[in-house]
């Protein structure tokens, strides 16, 4: 039996695209995954907005990088943290086809978590579904939410009484 990658093309390099091009130059890419390394986050952000409009019908996986350096006494900006969970979160949870991944150099360049805290700390609340008050308290805690008396950034929740406000990582709004 030969092994999976046996099947698979040799990856392809794509360098010295004119600025400003990029994002019309990874949309006629027909490759099932992309992966794209930008210099800086001001163009990974420039990029993936040229994407909205050359690749609508992609996903675009944003994972930026710290704005923090190693041994920083500040704590890295919430929003920050929350879009590198959320694409963490979606690369262990499976690549689909047509998936546009961006990212830079200091991104890449920075140490990861082990897979397995992505693949084993999840907390799925679907429409119908039960759970307890408590269960949902104690994950929000053992994961590094941040208890407060209003919701305004992602990482935070609020208890009022019986109602849970919360901000998770990946979401425009709280819930």
């Amino acid at each position: 039996m030969k092994p999976q990658t046996a099947n698979r093309k040799p990856p392809t390099t794509i360098s010295n695209v004119p600025q400003g091009a990029e994002a019309l130059v990874l949309s006629t890419l027909d490759a099932p995954v992309i992966l794209h390394i930008s210099a800086s986050d001001r163009e990974m952000a420039r990029l993936a907005e040229g994407l909205k409009f050359f690749a609508p019908n992609r996903e675009v996986v944003e994972f930026p990088a710290w704005d923090t350096l190693p041994y920083d006494r500040s704590s890295p900006n919430h929003i920050i943290v929350s879009r590198r969970v959320e694409a963490l979160a979606k690369l262990v949870g499976g690549i689909k086809n047509k998936t546009i991944i961006l990212t830079t150099i200091n991104a890449v360049l920075q140490k990861l978590p082990p897979l397995e805290i992505f693949q084993t700390v999840a907390l799925v609340l679907e429409k119908g579904g039960k759970t307890t008050r408590e269960n949902v308290l104690n994950y929000l805690q053992k994961n590094g939410y941040e208890r407060v008396s209003k919701v305004i950034e992602p990482g935070e929740y609020a208890v009022r009484g019986s109602i849970i406000d919360l901000f998770p990582s990946g979401m425009d709004d709280a819930i």
